[in-house]
């Protein structure tokens, strides 16, 4: 028996009709009417799950409430750790593969002429693929959009030019932000 301290469940059925749930993630999955400890364990090869750990119920309370409040704690940390990740890395489509790659490398995202391409500017080059802008910084809270074209990643600006309204990055490249972002600009830049 497994249990999940977050998440959203999902009720499911599997095929000999056992019930069980399952979190958002599919990381931690409860298995409260099975009978036999064998049985999850089974379940969580077959259908290829990472379980977190495996309680069997000795009779004992004491050693019950132990288990269980590590295995809580294990899950906790994991999914803490789950969402740092995922905080800290942009992703991106790249024909039907998805690439991954730190926050940090990211400089700026600015639009194409072609409708619904970006253009994704790297630390080590950059890249093409298919998105809307607006989405990004809903996604990304790292990510700031500075104009109609162009998203940028704060930490990787050089030098901020108010009056002319001119960021320059830590790769040379050179973007010009909205007078109508001038004040957002100007306080998020403010702290540096």
């Amino acid at each position: 028996m497994s249990i999940t301290a977050m998440g959203p469940l999902k009720e499911l059925r599997d095929e000999a009709g056992n019930y069980c749930k399952r979190d958002g993630q599919g990381y931690l999955v409860i298995d409260q009417r099975l009978p036999y400890y064998v049985q999850p364990a089974f379940l969580t090869f077959q259908r290829r799950l990472g379980a977190s750990n495996f309680i069997v119920k000795n009779g004992n309370a004491d050693d019950l409430r132990r288990d269980v409040t590590y295995s809580l704690g294990q899950a906790v940390d994991a999914i803490a750790k789950y969402r740092y990740i995922q905080k800290n890395t942009f992703s991106y489509g790249f024909g039907h593969d998805v690439r991954n790659m730190s926050m940090g490398d990211v400089v700026y995202v600015e639009t194409t002429p072609v409708p619904h391409k970006l253009r994704l500017v790297k630390t080590t080059g950059w890249a093409e693929f298919i998105g809307k802008l607006k989405e990004l910084p809903e996604k990304y809270p790292a990510l700031v959009q500075v104009s109609e074209s162009c998203v940028i990643n704060p930490a990787n600006v050089k030098e901020v030019d108010l009056k002319e309204k001119k960021l320059t990055f830590i790769t040379g490249d050179v973007q010009y932000f909205s007078v109508r972002n001038s004040r957002k600009v100007r306080q998020l830049f403010q702290e540096r």
